[in-house]
């Protein structure tokens, strides 16, 4: 089994992805490997053309390609404390501190 990973996410997001792929190959995921370094277009053509088992995506791209066709199982997504969220993964556009439709 071939396990790749990339991140659409800021550079500072593919230390963790490193691990988790050395943590795969740990407990038996030997071909697990991290595509970093690649240009932004590079890893969308990636995700679009679906060679990416696992990617890190922000909640905006994946709406995005979810209404583009794409048909993700989304295992994670943050979920912010505080009764504005309701426990829930909320993205909210704010103007001035306050929610903007």
């Amino acid at each position: 089994m071939t396990l790749s990973l990339s991140t659409c996410l800021a550079a500072n997001s593919e230390p963790p992805l490193e691990a988790l792929s050395h943590y795969l190959k740990r407990y038996g995921i030997q071909n697990s490997y991290l595509l970093a370094g690649l240009t932004w277009q590079d890893r969308e053509r990636l995700i679009d053309e679906e060679k990416l088992e696992m990617v890190w995506l922000c909640g905006l791209l994946y709406s995005l390609k979810q209404a583009q066709g794409h048909n993700w199982l989304p295992i994670a997504a943050p979920v912010m404390l505080g009764e504005d969220y309701q426990d829930k993964p909320i993205y909210q556009c704010l103007k001035h501190g306050r929610p903007h439709p």
